[in-house]
C-alpha cells in the first residue's frame, strides 16, 4: 500500500514530509489501520463466496457473494489509495507555507 502512495507522489513532486519522525510512524499507523478495517469485510466477502463455490448447493449465492466482495474490494482500495494521496497533497501544503495562495 506505500507504493501506491509514495511512489506516485514523488513523481509528481511532492517533497519528502519534514515532520518529527515519531508523528510520521503515528499517522502511518492511524492509515494502516483505518485501511485494513476499510479492506477487510470486502475480503472477507469474497473469501467467503469462493468457499460457497465449493458446494453444489450454494454454487449461485456462492458466486453472487464473491462478484460484491471484488466489487467492493475494488472500491475500497481505491478509496484508500485516494485518502492517502489526498492526505499527502494536504501534509506537503502544510510543509511549504509559501505554496499557498492567498484567498
Amino acid at each position: 500500500m506505500v507504493l501506491y502512495v509514495a511512489v506516485p507522489s514523488r513523481l509528481i513532486g511532492v517533497p519528502k514530509p519534514t515532520r518529527p519522525r515519531r508523528e510520521r510512524i503515528t499517522a502511518s499507523a492511524v492509515s494502516g489501520t483505518v485501511g485494513a478495517a476499510v479492506s477487510t469485510p470486502p475480503y472477507v466477502l469474497g473469501r467467503l463466496g469462493l468457499l460457497m463455490l465449493g458446494s453444489s448447493v450454494l454454487r449461485i449465492p456462492g458466486l453472487i457473494l464473491f462478484l460484491v466482495g471484488a466489487t467492493l474490494q475494488a472500491a475500497a482500495i481505491s478509496s484508500v489509495k485516494a485518502l492517502k494521496l489526498s492526505a499527502t497533497f494536504v501534509e506537503a501544503r502544510q510543509d511549504h507555507p509559501t505554496a499557498q495562495h492567498p484567498h
